[in-house]
């Protein structure tokens, strides 16, 4: 198992290190949810599949582009329902911010982003994360 393990490490170290061409201006590709990983689950269906599928295509072909997406809460949770024998089962899922493949965007002095809104009346607190799918980092 560690062979094949070693192997897979070697090919992704290379695959990041590869020198390709800039291919043009900087794109910015907003979408509300990204399927990637079942590390950074911000996704609710087909939309945020082909949304993370082309993240992943973009870093394959070196297409300049940092995605921007929405995460309501690093305290996210899942609801999912599943039939049993006996009936259906209500599953809660709960992730935490050390469970998820982000790490904070800090500005030049070490600190983490955030800024506060008013909404409707209401004050929302926003703070920036950063994953990285393959060359892409995804906002």
């Amino acid at each position: 198992m560690s062979k094949k393990l070693n192997k897979f490490a070697a090919g992704f170290d290379e695959y990041m290190a590869a020198e390709l061409p800039e291919t043009g201006t900087k794109i910015a590709y907003l979408c509300a949810e990204y399927g990637v990983h079942n590390s950074l689950p911000n996704y609710s269906g087909g939309l945020g599949i082909l949304a993370g599928d082309h993240l992943k295509s973009s870093s394959d072909l070196n297409v300049p582009l940092s995605a921007v997406g929405a995460a309501l809460s690093l305290r996210i949770f899942f609801a999912r329902t599943s039939r049993t024998t006996v009936g259906r089962k209500n599953v809660i899922t709960m992730f935490f911010e050390s469970d998820l493949a982000v790490t904070p965007v800090l500005d030049e002095k070490g600190e983490r982003i955030k800024v506060t809104v008013h909404i409707r009346g209401r004050v929302v607190h926003i703070q920036a994360w950063r994953a990285k799918v393959g060359r892409i980092s995804l906002f």
